[in-house]
């Protein structure tokens, strides 16, 4: 029994680096479709594909279930009404989808009593935005360990703090230089969830330092061994 579960722990293990090299990013998420619904079907199970486009859903028994793709009008008594006026029945109701991303906690933010458009805002080095000064998120990779970039801008800001004392500064603020460059979507994740909020987002340049590379290595020269002295970075003392 010890030899076998950890054979499972190793498999397991095995898959779960596969998923985290094939997340879902890009085309990258077909891939992942692809391989689960293999796992599936080793396993046994009756595997139903393309709901929503790339989702999957596995049947514990055969022939006990269907795959139904529409609209909720409202819920019932008994389950779930919908729009086209069909009723599904349902003892229990579990939502995995509908999700809506919500940036910045619904933050309203505002700058010398101005109030700020997060989507005419750029990503900078994927951590501050541009014209809002003294303000930092942190936003990990889609394509690897999240914390991984949290852990580099948490080093990149106590830098920057560390540089502000030395010098005296009370603020710092990102500012794009270059009006023309072309601005892309802040995420790369080809999920619903984010394509119906995406919009409501920043959005990020196509070069540097306005560009979210998703590469770990390119951020550790970066975030950790850059320069803080950026042309693109503004360093100031409040006017009073």
């Amino acid at each position: 029994m010890t030899q076998l579960l950890q054979a499972s722990k190793e498999q397991m293990q095995t898959w779960r680096r596969h998923l985290h090299q094939h997340p879902e990013t890009e085309f990258s998420v077909f891939d992942t479709a692809a391989f689960v619904i293999q796992k599936l079907i080793e396993f046994g199970l009756v595997v139903h594909e393309g709901v929503g486009q790339i989702g999957i859903v596995a049947e514990l028994r055969k022939g006990t279930s269907s795959v139904v793709t529409s609209h909720i009008k409202t819920f019932t008594k008994t389950g779930i009404k919908l729009e086209s006026g069909d009723l599904l029945k349902a003892d229990l109701v579990v939502s995995a989808t509908g999700l809506e991303l919500l940036p910045m906690g619904g933050m309203a933010i505002e700058v010398d009593g101005k109030l700020m458009s997060l989507p005419d805002t750029l990503g900078f080095r994927g951590m501050m935005l541009s014209d809002i000064p003294n303000f930092v998120l942190a936003a990990g990779y889609t394509n690897a360990s999240w914390t991984l970039k949290c852990d580099l801008t948490s080093e990149y800001v106590c830098r920057m703090l560390n540089h502000m004392d030395k010098k005296g500064f009370q603020y710092c603020v990102a500012r794009n230089l270059d009006p023309s460059m072309e601005r892309v979507a802040f995420l790369d994740l080809a999920s619903g969830y984010v394509d119906r909020s995406i919009d409501s987002f920043p959005k990020q340049g196509t070069r540097s330092p306005w560009k979210l590379y998703q590469n770990y290595l390119l951020d550790i020269i970066s975030l950790r061994f850059g320069s803080m002295q950026d042309k693109e970075m503004e360093y100031g003392r409040a006017k009073t």
